[in-house]
């Protein structure tokens, strides 16, 4: 850990908001978490270390990624302590936004990643309502919605019949 006024090297080359250099005009905060799996029979392996049991993931599509994939869970006292410290960081800082590694440089990096709830983080943080999303109009006859993200998944709901919006 660095005192907040030694600029060290968290963000490496990064951009956002008409920013370069994200060390300089930024502050990081290290989260554990082991990022994107694989499956190993009944267990879930990173690029390197620990196996993860069922309990310990989730399926989730990353925004910059084309499909889902296993994702090491955060404990929930992880994001607890993350969105205290996040909201105490803003309120002594002035600070204006809460982004990701994969926001500011999505060529190299992919964390906190979808088992991060980022965007609920950012809406707690600074008080004000979830980004607008646009709305779309269902084109199909019929679109089931999933537990997940396969057919093989049960429905959750009756079928949306076209012509219905969602966000």
């Amino acid at each position: 850990m660095r005192r907040s006024n030694v600029k060290t090297w968290h963000a490496g080359l990064s951009h956002w908001d008409g920013l370069s250099g994200l060390n300089s005009y930024s502050i990081g905060i290290e989260m554990d978490n082991a990022g994107p799996l694989k499956k190993a029979g009944d267990k879930y392996q990173p690029w390197v270390g620990t196996l993860y049991t069922e309990d310990e993931v989730v399926l989730a599509k990353h925004k910059l990624d084309d499909e889902s994939r296993w994702w090491h869970a955060y404990p929930e006292v992880h994001i607890q302590k993350a969105l205290e410290l996040a909201q105490l960081l803003v309120r002594h800082y002035d600070l204006k936004d809460v982004v990701g590694h994969e926001d500011i440089a999505p060529d190299r990096k992919r964390d906190p990643g979808p088992a991060f709830p980022l965007e609920s983080v950012r809406v707690l943080v600074f008080g004000r309502e979830e980004e607008e999303r646009e709305h779309y109009e269902v084109t199909a006859s019929t679109l089931n919605l999933r537990s997940g993200p396969d057919v093989e998944f049960p429905p959750v709901a009756e079928p949306l019949k076209r012509g219905t919006g969602v966000r």
